[in-house]
């Protein structure tokens, strides 16, 4: 029974593929990198974070209240929508700050970008 355990286990298991590179050298961190780069006289920039586009959201519903809370109905880079609350991260450095009876308000990098529900389609 052990034995089957064993080999059962060793089956299931997901494999792990060797790491590549010397064991002596320690591999650096990709936030390290920059000190390096610029320890050895390099110049290096400072990576921007992207701005969000309001075509990278789609506002599909809002609850809000006359205060401004609430929840809206959210779909990032075309997934599923999720519901997100007032102070909520929408996205990595997106902010929902607030609700409108028809619209949401995102914040990112200083920069607001407002979502509006689309027109209702009349036949």
């Amino acid at each position: 029974a052990g034995s089957m355990v064993y080999w059962g286990l060793l089956l299931t298991a997901p494999t792990v593929s060797p790491v590549v590179g010397s064991a002596s050298a320690p591999m650096a961190s990709s936030q390290s990198m920059p000190t390096v780069a610029k320890a050895l006289g390099h110049a290096t920039s400072v990576p921007q974070a992207p701005t969000p586009s309001s075509s990278q959201f789609k506002l599909l519903g809002v609850i809000a209240s006359t205060k401004g809370q609430g929840s809206a109905l959210i779909a990032v880079d075309g997934q599923p929508p999720k519901a997100y609350r007032v102070g909520q991260e929408v996205s990595e450095g997106v902010k929902l700050i607030s609700l409108a009876p028809k619209q949401a308000r995102l914040k990112s990098n200083g920069q607001d970008l407002v979502l509006e529900l689309p027109s209702p389609v009349t036949p």
